[in-house]
């Protein structure tokens, strides 16, 4: 279900949203410099792309009014500035096309056949019942029914007295009207050029030399279309490339889309408040249009013009749960130097993953790429994933449950270097959202039975894995069987074969020295000179401490080198 999308003009109640707001301050990373334009603001309609480029038509939305559609991962939101006294531009631009494979044997020509011929029924006397040829006014012909229907012409039965009917034959007694090589002919509601040398000239297989040759041959006998073939070959069609022309200044406008320079002290102020989310939006820059997104869009919006610029919201492309997610952030561009700022600008909508695929539980799951998968309201079952045949998980799953799933299998160089044994695979589940209900069973695919499973855990230790080996292991609602290691699990983690056991890493030894207790000594008595006793200052303690942290300081420095 699609929900509400606003964008309108800040207010004060936004402007205080306090402080659960995400502030972020982005600089233009621009090197150019430029005035500040004359009424510089957001204005006319934002418009938004998907992460694969194309636009959302239906997302099209003015300044101070809603649209029903959702946010989803990846899509860029364009918010176009405008100023005073602007350079209109424009930029000729021409659609590509596919390529089209070659054709063989198209049949052409016009392939005429015998003329019609009107034939009388005798009414009376003898002649009752009776074909005859009719010749208009110059009387009738009795007709030869035999050499009719050699010629190819079909005698309606159940011929009526007294009438007159017209047959057609289906006997060719010449082709015409065969194209020439190199020239082009409709095809398929598409121009395509005949190939040069391609004509062939068949009558019932039998390959004749030219059309003077066919024709002969089909005015000494009695042949129907279906046995009479002129073709040629048609040529391929070579795919074309986008033409995109260069942008160009096509007028002034008193007021319209901004096209100068983006200042390098200008920056983008963008506070973004979103319920239980911090960041839903990776990145936000100002951006140039090109010709490019000129032809891409202009067939949408009124909004595109090569070399205006636009505020361009890119939100974070993955988005690993079924719930949607409130986006909200209102925005403007101020200049540094200055006190200058445009309009502020809000924008609201929901953030939502809407490619995800209910879990069948009657088939193996297709976890190949990466994927969101949902349980159907009222259903349960034991589920199967099979990870592009790398791996295979079993697990009993409920309704309304979801789970995002995805391994990546690719070589990890740090984690085999802290290895004191060769890493022969890797298997790393995307585990943010991998929780499941129960514990389920997973087999990681090996035909080596001598490798030995550890899970990385998330301080980096390898913590050796209890699974069994076993081979021929049926993989549930298929055919299927596999070798490799099995083990239970609740978590999809991330797991790595070493070719051998790993070594134990060994206890720290405590070298800490000993400290012994510092004495106090009793200053002899002198009974016969009596010496005037310093003034306590607590300075003796204080040395008796200070080397007692150093000495500590030392050892835990020793240990922690010892532990690294």
């Amino acid at each position: 279900m699609k929900k509400v999308l606003s964008v309108a003009l800040a207010s004060a109640m936004v402007l205080g949203m306090g402080a659960n707001a995400f502030a972020i301050s982005y600089s233009t990373g621009s090197n150019n410099e430029a005035d500040w334009p004359t009424d510089f603001q957001f204005d006319g309609e934002l418009f938004v792309t998907d992460k694969d480029g194309a636009i959302i038509e239906e997302s099209t939305t003015g300044l101070n009014d809603s649209e029903a559609v959702d946010f989803e991962p990846g899509d860029v939101i364009w918010m176009p500035l405008y100023a005073e006294d602007q350079s209109v531009y424009d930029a000729g631009w021409s659609e590509g096309s596919d390529a089209v494979n070659a054709i063989s044997n198209v049949k052409v020509g016009n392939y005429n056949k015998r003329d019609n011929v009107d034939v009388y029924v005798g009414a009376v006397g003898e002649n009752a019942g009776k074909l005859f040829i009719s010749w208009g006014d110059d009387g009738n012909e009795l007709a030869d029914v035999d050499k009719l229907e050699a010629q190819g012409y079909t005698i309606p039965k159940n011929l009526e007295n007294g009438k007159t009917y017209t047959l057609t034959s289906n006997q060719v007694v010449s082709v015409t009207d065969v194209p020439k090589e190199g020239t082009q002919i409709t095809y398929n509601d598409q121009k395509r050029t005949i190939a040069d040398n391609s004509t062939k000239y068949y009558i019932n297989g039998k390959k004749y030399a030219d059309l003077d040759a066919l024709n002969e041959a089909l005015a000494e006998g009695n042949y129907t279309e279906q046995q009479v073939n002129v073709t040629v070959n048609l040529e391929k069609i070579k795919a074309t490339d986008d033409s995109v022309g260069k942008p160009v200044v096509d007028g002034e406008t008193a007021y319209g889309h901004y096209t100068g320079n983006i200042d390098k002290n200008w920056s983008i102020n963008l506070i973004e408040k979103s319920t239980g989310v911090a960041e839903l939006i990776e990145k936000a820059e100002l951006y140039k249009a090109t010709a490019t997104d000129y032809a891409s869009y202009s067939e949408y919006t009124d909004e595109i013009m090569p070399n205006a610029v636009y505020l361009k919201i890119t939100l974070k492309d993955t988005w690993k749960t079924v719930d949607s997610e409130t986006l909200t952030y209102y925005v403007y561009i101020a200049d540094n130097d200055s006190d200058n700022q445009t309009n502020e600008v809000w924008v609201s909508g929901k953030y939502v993953n809407n490619d995800w695929e209910y879990v069948d539980f009657d088939w193996t799951n297709d976890a190949s790429v990466a994927k969101l998968w949902k349980v159907k309201k009222g259903e349960n079952g034991t589920a199967v994933f099979d990870f592009a045949d790398k791996a295979f998980f079993t697990v009993k799953m409920y309704s309304g449950e979801s789970m995002y799933l995805d391994l990546s299998t690719a070589y990890d160089k740090a984690i085999a270097g802290e290895m004191d044994a060769e890493a022969d695979s890797f298997y790393k589940f995307d585990n943010d959202n991998a929780n499941f209900s129960r514990t389920g069973e997973l087999i990681i695919v090996t035909n080596d039975s001598s490798l030995v499973p550890y899970e990385i855990d998330e301080d980096g230790n390898f913590v050796e894995v209890d699974a069994k080996y076993v081979e021929d292991y049926a993989i549930a609602h298929t055919n299927k069987k596999v070798d490799g290691f099995v083990f239970s699990t609740k978590t999809l983690g991330n797991y790595v074969l070493s070719t051998e056991e790993l070594g134990q890493e060994e206890e720290p030894v405590d070298e800490t020295p000993v400290v012994e207790e510092p004495t106090t000594e009793t200053p002899a008595t002198d009974n016969t000179t009596s010496a005037k006793p310093n003034p306590d200052t607590g300075a003796e303690d204080f040395v008796g401490l200070a080397v007692s942290l150093a000495v500590v300081s030392v050892a835990a420095a020793g240990a922690l080198a010892l532990k690294k």
